[in-house]
């Protein structure tokens, strides 16, 4: 039951993310959008494959890869708006 409310939790946080991609003019308002709602929704999704596959192999890897994504993610959206920027 825990696990489908952060699958539900986690693909709303996508789906606004994909909305704010959509909708939002400016290319650093886009990424915010991206970075912080879908960063959040994917770990959340992992997050919930984890609690209902447990201590497994799979539950594991699935923990392992939210928190790798909840740390690289806004490093690297960092690191491709200050590209940018200096391109400018």
């Amino acid at each position: 039951m825990t696990a489908n409310i952060f699958m539900f939790i986690g693909a709303l946080f996508c789906l606004v993310g994909c909305i704010g991609l959509v909708r939002l003019d400016d290319f650093h308002a886009r990424v915010q959008s991206v970075v912080k709602a879908v960063s959040m929704g994917i770990c959340l999704i992992l997050l919930s494959v984890f609690i209902r596959q447990g201590f497994t192999d799979m539950g594991i890897r699935a923990l392992l890869c939210a928190i790798f994504i909840w740390l690289a993610l806004p490093g690297a959206m960092y690191a491709l708006v200050r590209g940018l920027h200096k391109t400018e």
